[in-house]
């Protein structure tokens, strides 16, 4: 049996007793990541945030975050309507995460897992609370680079959903944002 199929066995056995804390979620989460390295899913992703601690740049969050901003930017200079992103519900996710599971061949008592996905999520969403974005990109010729339009983009726990935060240099056009504003909206509910 490969070691992270036995790390990730424990952790599971932990996270289906109820006895299990933030930290145990984040080894799982890393668990997963490391079964999952060639789908590239959102349990992968989800698994980066813990392995990668410096800020996201990449990602299929990132992607829905870059969008949704540049949604806004684009409002802000010439009117119209900013359009919602659809986000990732926690059963998409925890359904995810018990295919992860039942194709690596680890055994599940999916009752007790049931049993401990809220707090599983809870955990989650408090371990990812302040993780960073970071942008390269550029709208319109004006670069995003963090700290230019984008004054702060970060996630913040919303207890029993997962929304993304920002701040944009806004100072002109349809929309204008003071400099301590933060705009919200969910990412994962």
């Amino acid at each position: 049996m490969s070691k992270v199929i036995k790390e990730t066995e424990e952790v599971l056995d932990l996270i289906c007793s109820g006895n299990f804390t933030g930290n145990d979620v984040v080894v799982f989460f890393n668990c997963l990541r490391s079964l999952d390295i060639k789908n590239k899913s959102i349990v992968w992703e989800l698994g980066n945030f813990f392995s990668h601690l410096e800020g996201r740049d990449v990602g299929f969050s990132h992607g829905v975050i870059y969008d949704y901003i540049k949604n806004v930017i684009e409002v802000s200079a010439s009117g119209g309507r900013i359009e919602s992103k659809n986000v990732l519900s926690k059963d998409f996710i925890y359904e995810k995460i018990i295919d992860l599971l039942e194709k690596s061949n680890i055994e599940i008592n999916i009752n007790k897992l049931n049993i401990n996905k809220e707090k599983l999520f809870k955990l989650l969403f408090e371990k990812l609370d302040g993780v960073e974005f970071y942008f390269n990109k550029s709208i319109n010729g004006k670069s995003l680079i963090h700290k230019d339009i984008i004054k702060k983009c970060f996630l913040k726990n919303g207890g029993n959903k997962m929304n993304f935060c920002f701040n944009l240099s806004l100072s002109s056009g349809h929309i204008r944002m003071d400099p301590g504003a933060l705009w919200c909206s969910p990412l994962f509910n």
